[in-house]
């Protein structure tokens, strides 16, 4: 037989019912949920506070049948030992003895004190409390009865006495009078007044006096160790004439002529006139005199502070084109010939073309540094670019 013949799926057959279908019936009143047709609200359990108020509330019940419970215990083992003889008693604390031990039979009889005192002590709390209520109670009744005794106390004078009132009321002005404010202030105030501790006043210092480095020591600092040789730099000179470009001078070395930063000479004069504010003075041999000589911009051009080195290098550029170019004497003449002495002396040009070239290749060394050493090197060339002899 093929699959064709016989299909997988058929046709639906309905069977005959043998009994007739019946008609719901309504709902009754008592499966509804609710006479209002609303559904009932659903019980939730009760919330934690409850459950713990009512825990409160039957463990203070059971607390309370437990000390009656106990109260009845004890009456009952009193009355019990009232009833037996001392040899009995006795023969029942040795059986105890025995059975559970001393230590054990201490350890109870401890705990019962503890108890009995516990108990004891609230007894003594609660009539301690009734007896400051009832003092209280009878201290409101006596002030009641001490203020009606005192208005049925009250005197009046009769309408027709005027010199028992104007008497009355002359002792009250008089009293008066003497409790006024004027008279208490007039009395000693028995308070003491505060006292503020207040600090020592320091001494006026004069920066112009010439001991004011050791009074500023003694003052402020009086546990310090003090080398009065190390401040010598901060006291001014005690003889201008001393200074090694002083105007009395006749001679000066070419070392020693001073330059400002634009790279113009300073002669004494000037150089000691010229402000401090100009920052053109500094703590090298002559303090008191502004500008810097070449040797003492060659040594800061070798200082590690980079800044220190641009100012020198800004400022030696400015001199050497202001030395090409004749400002300070023609050439072959003796201030020219004197001044690049002590350029080729202090190796200006060599630290200059160190400093440009250091870095090139790597791309390290600083470049402000570098770009003022070059700055100075191409202003030599534009003041005439003369060539380092060797020595």
């Amino acid at each position: 037989m093929s699959l064709l013949s016989h299909p997988l799926i058929l046709d639906i057959q309905e069977r005959p019912s043998t009994s007739t279908p019946s008609v719901p019936a309504p709902p009754s009143a008592s499966t509804v949920s609710s006479k209002t047709g609303f559904p009932r609200p659903k019980r939730r359990h009760p919330s934690a506070f409850k459950e713990q108020h009512a825990s409160a509330g039957r463990s203070e019940t059971s607390k309370a049948d437990l000390l009656s419970e106990k109260a009845q215990i004890d009456a009952e083992n009193k009355a019990r030992i009232a009833r037996m003889k001392p040899e009995d008693i006795e023969t029942e604390r040795k059986e105890l003895i025995d059975t559970l031990g001393s230590g054990l039979v201490e350890r109870l009889l401890k705990r019962a004190n503890i108890e009995e005192h516990r108990e004891v002590n609230t007894a003594e709390v609660q009539e301690k409390s009734v007896k400051e209520k009832t003092k209280e109670v009878k201290d409101s009744e006596r002030l009641k009865r001490k203020g009606k005794e005192e208005e049925s106390k009250k005197v009046r004078f009769a309408p027709g006495d005027k010199h028992d009132t104007e008497k009355s009321s002359s002792t009250r002005e008089n009293e008066t009078s003497s409790t006024s404010p004027a008279s208490a202030s007039a009395l000693p105030s028995s308070t003491p007044s505060v006292h503020f501790p207040k600090p020592p006043t320091a001494p006026s210092l004069d920066p112009s006096d010439p001991s004011f480095l050791t009074s500023l020591h003694e003052t402020y600092f009086p546990t310090l160790p003090h080398d009065p040789s190390k401040l010598s730099w901060m006291k001014p000179p005690s003889d201008p004439s001393s200074s090694p470009y002083s105007p009395s001078l006749t001679s000066l070395a070419p070392s020693s002529l001073r330059y400002s930063f634009n790279g113009t000479l300073l002669p004494p004069k000037t150089s000691n006139d010229l402000p401090v504010t100009l920052g053109l003075h500094h703590h090298a041999n002559a303090p008191d005199s502004a500008g810097y000589t070449i040797s003492e911009l060659a040594i800061l051009a070798r200082s590690t502070v980079a800044a220190q080195r641009c100012v020198a290098y800004q400022t030696l550029g400015r001199i050497l084109y202001r030395l090409g170019k004749g400002e300070f004497g023609e050439q072959d003449e003796q201030l020219y010939e004197a001044l690049w002495k002590v350029v080729e002396r202090e190796k200006v040009l060599e630290m200059l073309m160190a400093e440009a070239q250091e870095g090139v290749e790597e791309g390290d060394g600083h470049r402000s540094a570098r770009t003022h050493a070059l700055e100075a090197l191409w202003l030599w060339r534009r003041g005439g670019g003369r060539k380092v002899r060797a020595n």
